[in-house]
Protein backbone atom coordinates (compact mmCIF):
# COMPACT_ATOMS: atom_id res chain seq x y z
CA UNK A 1 0.00 0.00 0.00
CA UNK A 2 1.47 3.05 -1.21
CA UNK A 3 1.20 6.40 0.65
CA UNK A 4 -1.13 8.80 -0.78
CA UNK A 5 0.69 11.48 -0.15
CA UNK A 6 3.70 10.39 -1.74
CA UNK A 7 1.58 9.07 -4.96
CA UNK A 8 0.13 12.32 -5.56
CA UNK A 9 3.59 13.86 -4.64
CA UNK A 10 2.39 16.44 -2.15
CA UNK A 11 4.75 17.96 -0.03
CA UNK A 12 4.64 15.96 3.55
CA UNK A 13 6.51 14.15 6.46
CA UNK A 14 6.02 10.70 7.40
CA UNK A 15 7.08 11.94 10.83
CA UNK A 16 4.92 13.13 13.90
CA UNK A 17 5.56 16.56 15.21
CA UNK A 18 6.67 17.16 19.01
CA UNK A 19 5.56 19.89 20.55
CA UNK A 20 7.63 21.05 23.94
CA UNK A 21 6.29 23.35 26.11
CA UNK A 22 8.83 25.69 25.97
CA UNK A 23 6.98 25.62 22.38
CA UNK A 24 9.84 23.78 20.67
CA UNK A 25 8.31 21.85 17.93
CA UNK A 26 10.21 18.89 16.79
CA UNK A 27 10.04 15.92 13.87
CA UNK A 28 10.26 12.67 14.47
CA UNK A 29 11.86 12.21 11.13
CA UNK A 30 15.77 12.85 11.29
CA UNK A 31 15.41 14.40 7.68
CA UNK A 32 12.50 16.76 8.38
CA UNK A 33 13.32 20.50 7.83
CA UNK A 34 10.41 21.99 7.94
CA UNK A 35 7.73 21.95 10.92
CA UNK A 36 4.65 23.51 9.87
CA UNK A 37 1.85 21.32 11.12
CA UNK A 38 0.07 20.56 7.33
CA UNK A 39 3.16 18.79 6.56
CA UNK A 40 2.48 15.97 9.18
CA UNK A 41 -0.24 14.10 9.68
CA UNK A 42 0.25 13.39 13.30
CA UNK A 43 1.19 15.61 16.08
CA UNK A 44 1.24 15.14 19.84
CA UNK A 45 2.47 17.11 23.21
CA UNK A 46 6.00 15.87 24.46
CA UNK A 47 4.36 14.30 27.90
CA UNK A 48 2.79 11.76 25.38
CA UNK A 49 6.19 10.15 24.23
CA UNK A 50 6.56 7.16 25.38
CA UNK A 51 10.13 7.21 25.55
CA UNK A 52 9.61 10.03 27.79
CA UNK A 53 10.91 13.92 27.16
CA UNK A 54 13.52 15.97 29.07
CA UNK A 55 11.45 18.71 28.94
CA UNK A 56 8.51 16.83 31.18
CA UNK A 57 11.14 16.30 34.10
CA UNK A 58 12.36 19.53 34.28
CA UNK A 59 8.63 20.80 34.48
CA UNK A 60 7.92 18.69 37.23
CA UNK A 61 11.25 19.25 39.15
CA UNK A 62 10.35 23.22 39.06
CA UNK A 63 6.96 22.76 39.95
CA UNK A 64 8.31 20.82 43.07
CA UNK A 65 10.66 23.82 44.12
Amino acid sequence: MACTGCVDELDHCHGVLVEHHDGEIECTDSGCAAFDPARHAFAQGCDDVLSGCDCVAERELAAVA
